[in-house]
């Protein structure tokens, strides 16, 4: 039986609007945000939803809880959805960044997947990371629809391993706050059935 998993990322944060790198850092939903999460409950709160998972982080975390405020469930959440770890990155903004550490923003910049900024993890990582929580979750919930609040990173990891794009090819798609994004695992393997949409964002 397929197993159908709604993966969004969370609302956005004042770290976001100010364009500091959180990574594994706590951030704090902007009222933009929040507003996002509360109109994407609403969205689901009429959908057939069996589980819900969350990254642990703090903005996941509130914006997994805004939702199932309106859709009734328990939240479950994992550390093994939390954003890639940025290292010395974290709380700076790019240029100041590049400003600070000149050779590892340009070691970043050459999208090597194998790089880790001092203290960090690669984007391999991450990748492999994630990869192997939607490989495990598929199996253990055959036949279920799962609702997933992570980031944008473990979004985009999961969309490069259903689509086959590679990792050392920088981003050419968007991950947008607080949007429906629909992968479903069938007998055949993965398919991505929505990306990106915020029908339910009009009003934010």
């Amino acid at each position: 039986m397929p197993t159908t998993f709604l993966v969004v990322r969370h609302g956005e944060t004042v770290e976001n609007a100010n364009g500091r790198w959180q990574g594994q850092l706590d951030g704090t939903l902007t009222a933009r945000g929040i507003a996002q999460a509360e109109a994407l409950g609403r969205r689901l709160a009429t959908w057939p939803i069996d589980v819900v998972y969350a990254s642990d982080l703090g903005r996941t975390r509130h914006t997994a809880e805004l939702i199932t405020a309106q859709t009734g469930h328990a939240v479950c959440f994992d550390a093994r959805l939390r954003e890639r770890h940025y290292g010395i990155f974290q709380s700076m903004s790019a240029e100041e960044i590049a400003a600070h550490y000149p050779e590892d923003w340009a070691r970043h910049q050459s999208h090597d997947p194998d790089y880790v900024m001092p203290g960090g993890e690669s984007l391999r990582q991450l990748h492999e990371r994630a990869v192997a929580w939607f490989e495990t979750m598929k199996t253990h919930h055959e036949g279920a629809t799962v609702l997933v609040v992570t980031h944008g990173g473990v979004l985009a990891s999961l969309l490069r391993h259903v689509l086959g794009l590679p990792l050392a090819r920088s981003r050419r798609f968007t991950v947008r706050h607080a949007a429906l994004n629909v992968f479903v695992h069938q007998a055949d393997g993965w398919l991505l059935e929505t990306w990106g949409d915020c029908s339910h964002l009009t009003e934010v």
